[in-house]
């Protein structure tokens, strides 16, 4: 079960340049991406990996962009909310695209994109 994520007073849209977030480009695939530009109600961003022919002008909006996970300290794994997503390694070495479908005080349950939910598990939040 995927719980929609719904923005809190907490998450408060605002980004700057170069802050590194979680983007979904115009093809709907979920990527890693840099502020370039903030504009009036949109951001202009940089894919990572990508040529600069494929920067966007993306809605500053919850389905289209999203604070990547990270402690006061830039670790990963403090600041899970529902529906972020991460990048995983499985145990064979390989990183899998992930979303946060629950969570507890001390585990995540991920789903991993293009996988089956017989493969969705928990993970603790203190190894990431």
């Amino acid at each position: 079960m995927v719980i929609e994520y719904k923005p809190t007073t907490a998450d408060t849209r605002i980004f700057t340049p170069k802050e590194l977030i979680d983007c979904q480009d115009s093809g709907g695939r979920w990527l890693n991406a840099e502020v370039v530009e903030v504009l009036d109600e949109a951001l202009r961003v940089h894919f990572t990996g990508f040529n600069k022919k494929f920067d966007e002008t993306v809605p500053n909006t919850p389905n289209r962009v999203l604070k990547q996970c990270k402690d006061q300290t830039g670790r990963m794994g403090q600041d899970f909310l529902p529906n972020h997503r991460l990048d995983v390694l499985d145990p064979y070495g390989k990183w899998l695209e992930a979303r946060v479908v629950d969570l507890n005080e001390k585990q995540v349950k991920v789903h991993y994109r293009n996988y089956h939910e017989k493969f969705d598990e928990w993970l603790s939040k203190s190894e990431m």
